[in-house]
């Protein structure tokens, strides 16, 4: 049993499976937020309710500002904003230093 529990702890290339959970978080966050930039452009062109800003500007802060910025990118969807052309950027930066330190510091030290 130990053996299997070992196993768990370092998986693959040395992540452990609590970097891999991160990670999965991660990409799940940043893919949600994508779809939802693309939901909101198309609810903008058809008169639609909208997503709040806020929204949007939690969920970056949350993990999800790669998604949000990739999504204002391709659907030149917020640009026009600085809440969002400059304030999502930031916060992109921001939260990317948090995550390596996540992953490189503190998760490897409780795994």
């Amino acid at each position: 049993m130990d053996k299997y529990i070992e196993m768990l702890k370092y998986n693959i290339a040395g992540f452990s499976l609590a970097q891999y959970i991160f990670l999965i978080y991660l990409l799940l966050i940043n893919l949600v937020c994508y779809c939802l930039m693309s939901y909101d452009k198309m609810n903008s062109k058809n008169k639609r309710q909208r997503i709040r800003e806020s929204t949007f500007i939690t969920l970056s802060i949350l993990g999800g500002a790669t998604g949000v910025l990739i999504g204002m990118v391709v659907f030149k969807h917020k640009t026009k904003k600085n809440k969002f052309r400059i304030g999502v950027p930031i916060i992109y930066i921001i939260t990317r230093i948090l995550e390596t330190i996540i992953l490189i510091y503190l998760i490897p030290s409780f795994a």
